[in-house]
């Protein structure tokens, strides 16, 4: 049963699955160190009894599953220190495999917190900070990588420069009206007959005028008249304003009212 959990060095002796429905799997990690991990010395190590730490796996078959493994405690004749044996497939700061902490960073962007954590039976604050750290790297990693264009945070000066240019190339893609003189941009704008050719008109380009609608409409009134006026509307002569038609309020103070006996 050495190839059970899927990791290389790895020893399982049996499983088996708890009231809860979860896999219980004992297990022994084979790699031996060969120097002290407080002073370095090489070969001079001996066994110095064992503990059972239990370990979170990602999910099996939709099952919990928890890792028993028996780890063995060693001593340096050299300085007398012990130490535990490395778990280098461990995480040993949340009691879970490498791999099941990848798998809940991952499960993490797909899911909301809770699910996760009763998926693979740990307390819903560790899923959570995997998954903020998680985003934190991925974060970095798009921030070093990204070449779109920010929408936040660019200069003021920019910004102005920006502006001005986009309005300078709206006002030059704009066309005259030939009758007003108005600015119009290019769709607005619409092709009229200078003389109509129901009234004798040709329909050479000379004959045309790119107009705008208001001008189009008052054009083609001016035409429909009984008697047409062949005063163009560029030439109309400005009238101005009528007087008002109200009398002028009269400033003049009255005169004061007599004092009652």
């Amino acid at each position: 049963m050495a190839n059970l959990m899927y990791l290389p060095d790895w020893t399982v002796t049996d499983y088996e699955i708890d009231s809860d429905g979860a896999y219980r799997i004992p297990a022994s990690y084979d790699v031996v160190p060969d120097h002290c991990a407080k002073c370095g010395a090489v070969g001079n190590l001996y066994k110095h009894g064992t503990k059972t730490t239990v370990y979170v796996d990602a999910p099996v078959h939709g099952r919990q599953t928890f890792i028993e493994v028996r780890r063995a405690r060693y001593r340096c004749r050299d300085c007398g220190g012990t130490f535990m044996q490395d778990l280098p497939d461990m995480d040993d700061s949340r009691r879970m495999t490498v791999r099941c902490r990848d798998y809940i960073a991952q499960q993490a962007l797909l899911k909301p917190n809770t699910h996760v954590a009763d998926d693979v039976g740990v307390d819903e604050k560790i899923v959570r900070q995997i998954g903020k750290e998680n985003a934190a790297v991925l974060l970095e990693d798009h921030a070093a990588t990204i070449r779109a264009r920010t929408l936040f945070g660019k200069r003021p000066g920019r910004v102005k420069k920006e502006k001005e240019a986009a309005e300078a190339a709206r006002k030059t893609a704009m066309v005259q009206c030939d009758l007003c003189k108005a600015l119009f941009e290019p769709v607005i704008l619409e092709i009229s007959h200078i003389r109509p050719i129901s009234h004798g008109g040709s329909i050479d380009a000379s004959n045309r005028q790119k107009v705008c609608p208001n001008c189009h409409r008052l054009h083609t009134e001016d035409w429909l008249k009984p008697v047409h006026d062949s005063t163009p509307l560029s030439e109309y002569p400005i009238i101005a304003p009528a007087a008002p038609r109200h009398r002028p309020r009269d400033k003049t103070p009255s005169p004061p009212r007599p004092a009652r006996a």
